[in-house]
């Protein structure tokens, strides 16, 4: 498992202004 919380959380801040978080791999994991 990688970690997705800390990508989520890092992706969620850049992305928060531009779209909605992405759904990763969660389930995958």
């Amino acid at each position: 498992c990688i970690n997705i919380r800390f990508l989520w959380i890092m992706h969620y801040f850049m992305i928060v202004s531009i779209s909605p978080p992405p759904r990763y791999n969660i389930s995958s994991c």
